[in-house]
């Protein structure tokens, strides 16, 4: 089955910040290629492991080069 993934938000503030309350930019500016190409790999593989079908986000933290799910949600938010 097909994955799309639209594009990945940076937010740009400190953790801790309500990410809903955060601000956020599009396309990510400080995200190097290699992070988010595991981005990109990550969430193909959770999409099709949980069996999605529809919209869900996922959220990443990262640390030191490397990306690590924080947060995966059946919705757009």
């Amino acid at each position: 089955k097909d994955v799309l993934l639209p594009g990945i938000i940076e937010h740009i503030e400190r953790s801790g910040v309500h990410s809903g309350d955060s601000m956020a930019v599009y396309p990510p500016q400080n995200i190097s290629d290699e992070v988010q190409n595991q981005i990109v790999n990550y969430a193909k593989l959770l999409a099709k492991e949980l069996k999605c079908i529809g919209i869900m986000n996922i959220q990443f933290v990262i640390h030191e080069n490397q990306a690590y799910v924080i947060e995966v949600n059946p919705r757009a938010s």
